[in-house]
């Protein structure tokens, strides 16, 4: 299980970190205990997404953008919401296109 949540962080960030733009890209991350669950949230100031994509980005293989703007596989964010599912969590994004993401992780307190 640490090795997955190790995983999870690495991909997380790697995402994040896969803006695309020349602007710095800059992140924020909080820890939060809410009752008997962790509530994790990675934002930036990245390129954003248009919000009614949200489902769409946990999807394997979903790019929202092509191939010749952002590298990547499209599978990064379903592989962390499989990890996150693993761990009976959930994993959501806020976004808002040319501001940036949030990215919501909740996980139980004991796993």
């Amino acid at each position: 299980m640490a090795l997955q949540k190790s995983r999870l962080e690495k991909y997380v960030i790697g995402i994040i970190r896969k803006d695309g733009s020349t602007a710095w890209l800059q992140m924020r991350e909080a820890i939060i205990m809410e009752g008997d669950r962790w509530e994790i949230l990675i934002e930036d100031n990245g390129a954003g997404f248009d919000q009614k994509s949200a489902d769409r980005i946990f999807k394997p293989f979903e790019r929202l953008h092509g191939r010749s703007e952002y590298e990547g596989t499209g599978m990064g964010l379903a592989i962390c919401k499989k990890i996150v599912e693993r761990h009976r969590g959930e994993i959501s994004a806020e976004s808002e296109k040319g501001v940036g993401t949030t990215f919501k992780l909740v996980l139980p307190e004991n796993q």
